[in-house]
């Protein structure tokens, strides 16, 4: 026998691309203020160490993006997944009505 896919709902599968997406754009506004706030943080705390902690940070700027950025991805791949499951599903209904008895 082949894989079995059970789909319950389309409108579960795009509540969670929808939230995949959120949680992508909450990560990119939390990773935008950390930054913000290491940078910020020279007024207060000067030298060399915090140099080297503020570059640290900055050094995961391209992973948290890349992050963000697999989060949209798996929102609009699973939302794409929805689109077509849906569609064969209509396809196939098409084809059985057109079934005689």
């Amino acid at each position: 026998m082949g894989k079995v896919i059970s789909v319950t709902s389309f409108t579960e599968m795009e509540n969670s691309a929808r939230k995949l997406e959120q949680l992508s754009e909450e990560y990119t506004k939390l990773y935008n203020c950390l930054l913000e706030e290491a940078r910020t943080m020279g007024a207060a705390w000067e030298g060399a160490d915090n140099l080297a902690f503020v570059t640290r940070i900055e050094g995961f700027t391209e992973e948290f993006a890349q992050m963000a950025q697999k989060l949209r991805t798996a929102g609009q791949t699973l939302r794409k997944q929805k689109e077509n499951y849906a569609a064969q599903q209509e396809s196939n209904i098409t084809a059985v009505n057109k079934l005689m008895n």
